[in-house]
């Protein structure tokens, strides 16, 4: 999703390092290697969070659609209306999530996907048991939203949508960053190996006479 690593503008590759003594390098490398790790880790939480915020997005703007789909004439909209909307997201929610996790067996290997998958949805049915309280609220004990009520909730949903966006934009900046340090680190840990190979070939030759 955002693995695009020849996008990213990043640094020249740096020059092989000097390492004096040979007993360094593979403290350094393996000091290096943790830390390519780390970055890749990262990398991949920061995306798992920015897939579940691209995923609520989705869902308000179905929710927009939706109701703008549902709209009277007079730009009304009747409280059962409203509720078959809400009950139809839950229930598409609940279908993709059981989906997701048909044939996954239940075992501690798979028990964080599990997880993570109960979560994401989760997530989801808060977003539309939000904006049911909102809607449930305008309507108070009426039978219909009116056109400005229904202006109303459209307009606080795309508010909301517009704060996961930037979020997104912001994360997406910190996700570049993450790839651009992982493409540098990887880079310095093949100029050790490369410092390596070319010590150990020298010292070869050196031990034949060449």
């Amino acid at each position: 999703m955002v693995d695009h690593i020849e996008s990213i503008s990043v640094k020249a590759p740096c020059p092989a390092p000097r390492i004096h003594h040979p007993a360094l390098a593979p403290a350094i490398l393996r000091m290096k290697t943790a830390f390519l790790l780390k970055i890749e880790k990262n990398i991949g939480s920061e995306a798992n969070e920015l897939q579940d915020r691209q995923n609520k997005v989705a869902l308000l703007h179905k929710i927009m659609k939706k109701i703008n789909e549902k709209l009277d004439p007079s730009g009304q909209l009747t409280a059962a209306d409203f509720q078959q909307i809400m009950t139809d997201l839950r229930t598409t929610l609940t279908a993709k999530r059981d989906a997701k996790l048909e044939g996954v067996e239940v075992n501690p290997e798979n028990q964080a996907r599990i997880d993570k998958i109960n979560q994401s949805y989760e997530d989801l049915m808060a977003e539309v048991a939000d904006v049911e309280k909102a809607g449930n609220g305008m309507l108070g004990k009426g039978k219909l939203l009116t056109k400005d009520q229904c202006g109303r909730l459209v307009e606080n949903i795309r508010m909301t949508v517009e704060d996961l966006n930037t979020e997104n934009e912001m994360q997406m900046t910190k996700v570049s960053r993450l790839h651009s340090e992982r493409l540098e680190m990887f880079q310095f840990i093949k100029s050790i190996l490369k410092s390596e190979h070319d010590a150990k070939t020298n010292h070869a030759r050196k031990m034949d006479g060449r």
